[in-house]
């Protein structure tokens, strides 16, 4: 994707696709790591997506109390509150919300623990592209809220 004069033109057709998915749709990023949650909402800023972020799961549930997102995007080694937990209470109360585990730990979902319920996984350091394609398959399976 390039991007001219604060526009972004996409190259190819499943960037358009993930363009087209990420307008209005809400997303909360939840990291213990600073630089990792707002990397990552940047990130999705950047593609059109509403970002909110957390620094924990107890944090995440303060702001879902709030306004509920369309996806929610953790970290799972936090402490206090893991983020398996997280995705497991999330599911359990709030099973509209799409969930999309994230770890630095397993390089697929294959590897994750039977523990951590989640619609998809993104392995932390690769490309944003795997991220936005993840977003984008699951809104496609799934219509938009009205706002």
């Amino acid at each position: 994707m390039r991007n001219c004069s604060n526009l972004l033109f996409a190259q190819d057709p499943s960037e358009e696709l993930a363009l087209a998915t990420a307008s209005k749709r809400h997303v909360l990023v939840v990291d213990d790591d600073p630089s990792v949650r707002d990397s990552v909402a940047r990130l999705l800023a950047s593609a059109g997506y509403v970002v909110a972020s957390a620094e924990d799961g107890f944090g995440a549930l303060l702001q879902i109390k709030y306004a509920l997102p369309d996806v929610i995007i953790s970290d799972l080694n936090m402490p206090g509150m893991s983020g398996a937990e997280l995705l497991a209470v999330v599911r359990r109360s709030f099973p509209q919300i799409l969930t999309v585990a994230m770890s630095g730990a397993y390089s697929d979902s294959d590897e994750l623990p039977p523990e951590v319920i989640a619609d998809g996984y993104y392995p932390k350091g690769e490309h944003p592209e795997i991220l936005f394609g993840t977003l984008a398959q699951l809104f496609l399976a799934v219509p938009a809220r009205s706002a």
